[in-house]
């Protein structure tokens, strides 16, 4: 079971480099290489030795299930923003959701639902690129 939470922590983390990287911000510099980089990334984060932690001490799994909501919640809501109205509603509702089991494994999750609430409080009307302040 935790061998599968560290592979859906590592595609929502290859999907949140990746699609940050292809942003109007980071376009330019870094389309090119974003599918490598991004790959980079969530594989140093699947073979790093922190997350054997998971394994060893049983208080660390509700940290790996926390891990995997924040990252579902920031790739879903980075999906919302860069989507147009109708599907834009089907990834918020996602996002809302994956933070509300994340709430539901440890506390500490409610900083996603800050951080997510204030980027789109102060984004720009009509600017749907993610993350962009």
């Amino acid at each position: 079971v935790l061998w599968c939470v560290d592979q859906f922590e590592q595609q929502f983390l290859f999907g949140v480099v990746r699609r940050s990287l292809v942003s109007p911000t980071l376009n330019a510099r870094f389309s090119r290489y974003s599918l490598h980089l991004a790959g980079a990334v969530a594989l140093i984060w699947l073979v790093h030795p922190l997350n054997s932690e998971v394994v060893n001490y049983v208080t660390q799994r509700t940290e790996s299930t926390l891990g995997l909501f924040y990252l579902a919640t920031l790739y879903l809501a980075i999906r919302a923003m860069s989507a147009s109205a109708r599907p834009a509603m089907y990834w918020s509702a996602a996002s809302a959701c994956a933070c509300v089991l994340g709430m539901a494994s440890k506390e500490s999750m409610v900083k996603s639902f800050l951080f997510d609430s204030t980027e789109i409080a102060c984004r720009p009307r009509g600017d749907s690129t993610p993350f962009s302040t």
